[in-house]
């Protein structure tokens, strides 16, 4: 089992209705003010706020020309006109190419996004540990008028889920303007124990759909994190799905076996108290270490062969490790290629932990510390094969056979406020270090806090208080400096704060506010502010 997992028994808002009346309408306003100023300061697509003809559209190009023609046809002689229409018309064809040139980038540069930003597949982490479908143990719809109850006595737990993010760059970055990213989810879990008798057997799907636009390269021009963190890896598909795979506990649940397509984000280095915020440099594992892996450390909707095994020891103590194959597929655009083409080795985590609880009330301690080691074939991000700088001589990246990344963490509870195993203040914190031959990052730092419970009234609500940091590669650093290369990738930084308000049965609404440091990491834009408003509905 995890060591940090949030358990379902939340304690309700009080039937006085206060939560659910005068403070949640305060809390709504607030939000959608926040939402609707991020979307007012400059929402428009990436092509509308650019003024050079490179970047109209063909159709803009041709209106321009034949407004040209129209007026210099009646001022200049034939001559002028046969001239000036030739230059024209060269300079017309040439922003056509331009912009299909553009477009190409742009689309290729999607692409990466979308690979790069494969994270955040769920609502939350929860209980039992790989059951990542649900967040809280209600739901807006409740019991689905019966349905869920029948089900469960047979061993199924469905949930739907929907998580959407309005999120804006407000001042600073690259320019002014807002994104929407969301997704719904489907989580179905069974056990077999009620289904069939197979004592300590269950099985686990999660299937998801996503939209929007990444608001960190729209608009922040942020390569390093994505302040909307939803976005990415969905497939442009109705139903990709994000993981498949069975459990089976042994020794009164002591150990832990899960098989399957998964991948090791889901169990090692994983906090549920990181995806309460909305960068994307840590849900649900810093990125340092997801970000900088080349496919070996995976996180769904991304998917691979996989096999781990957690073990619960005495005095609180865990040990958890596993293998999973490297490259390949990792799904495809459905998650559902599951061909081992293009795999160049495995990877092996390892993670050890200590749960205790500590003080009259019981507070709980949430430490970890691991590594992976992985056999797989990894590019280098500076030299080719020859020795010689990518970025000035490109051809085909030195290869790397084998390497490895390292992290330690935790959280540790505080001030004890309900009775909940997460109600309280919390201060969690985390280090990642990853091979920065083959990833942009080197070392990360988390750092924070989070308080549920403060509000007696509102026992669910959270406010959050966050801080990370990344240095970037200095492998690759020094060799484009020795090239006398500029605008090379340094640190970057995020501080962010959020309060989330439980305003329904299973809905929460949670305005954000992120000052980004050094955007890119390249110091080219000067620093951002970003707000946004995310809405999160278990039905």
């Amino acid at each position: 089992m995890l060591s940090q997992t949030r358990p379902l028994g939340y304690r309700r808002v009080h039937k006085d209705g206060f939560c659910s009346s005068f403070s949640r309408r305060v809390i709504v306003a607030f939000a959608f003010g926040i939402g609707l100023t991020a979307l007012s300061s400059g929402a428009a697509s990436p092509l509308q706020d650019q003024a050079n003809p490179e970047s109209s559209s063909d159709e803009s190009i041709a209106t321009s020309y034949e407004h040209w023609m129209l007026h210099h046809q009646r001022k200049r002689p034939e001559s002028a006109i046969s001239a000036r229409r030739w230059e024209f018309s060269s300079s017309f064809i040439r922003s056509i190419k331009a912009e299909d040139e553009r477009q190409k980038r742009s689309a290729q540069a999607d692409q990466k996004m979308a690979i790069a930003y494969s994270a955040w597949p769920i609502l939350q982490v929860s209980t039992p540990a790989t059951r990542l479908g649900v967040q809280h143990d209600e739901a807006l719809l409740g019991d689905w008028w019966g349905i869920r109850s029948a089900l469960a006595r047979y061993g199924i737990v469905l949930n739907v889920n929907y998580f959407g993010m309005a999120v804006g760059n407000v001042s600073g970055g690259m320019r002014k303007g807002a994104d929407y990213a969301g997704q719904t989810s489907v989580s179905v879990d069974a056990d077999w124990g009620l289904l069939a008798g197979l004592h300590g057997f269950s099985t686990h799907l999660f299937f998801l759909n996503r939209s929007g636009r990444p608001v960190g390269r729209d608009y922040v021009g942020d390569s390093v994190f994505n302040e909307n963190n939803i976005y990415g890896a969905g497939g442009d598909v109705i139903a990709h799905l994000g993981y498949a795979f069975i459990e089976q506990k042994l020794w009164h649940d002591r150990l832990d076996l899960m098989a399957g397509r998964m991948g090791a984000a889901m169990l090692f280095n994983a906090s549920p108290i990181f995806c309460d915020f909305f960068s994307f440099g840590l849900c649900p594992t810093p990125r340092a270490i997801s970000g900088g892996s080349q496919g070996a450390f995976i996180m769904p909707p991304q998917n691979n062969w996989s096999f781990y095994a957690s073990l619960s020891l005495d005095h609180d103590l865990y040990l958890r490790t596993g293998i999973n194959a490297v490259g390949g597929a990792l799904g495809g655009p459905s998650g559902l290629n599951w061909s081992d083409h293009g795999v160049t080795g495995v990877m092996l985590p390892v993670e050890a932990g200590w749960t205790p609880h500590w003080g009259k009330s019981q507070k709980p301690v949430h430490l970890r510390a691991g590594f992976y080691a992985s056999t797989a074939q990894a590019s280098d991000i500076a030299l080719n094969r020859q020795g010689n700088l990518l970025a000035l001589s490109g051809g085909a990246p030195l290869e790397h056979r084998g390497y490895f990344a390292a992290w330690a963490g935790g959280d540790v509870m505080l001030l004890r406020q309900t009775a909940a195993a997460d109600g309280g203040l919390l201060f969690f914190f985390n280090y990642t270090h990853s091979d920065d031959r083959i990833s942009i990052y080197r070392d990360m730092g988390v750092a924070g806090f989070e308080d549920r419970g403060f509000w007696a009234k509102c026992p669910q609500d959270r406010v959050g208080l966050l801080f990370v940091w990344s240095e970037q590669s200095a492998w690759l650093r020094k060799r484009l400096r020795a090239a006398h290369l500029s605008d090379t990738q340094n640190h970057t930084g995020v501080l962010e704060a959020q309060y989330g308000a439980h305003i329904a049965s299973g809905t929460f609404l949670t305005p954000d506010i992120q000052y980004v440091i050094r955007p890119g990491a390249a110091g080219i834009y000067h620093n951002a502010v970003v707000l946004g408003t995310s809405l999160q509905i278990g039905f």
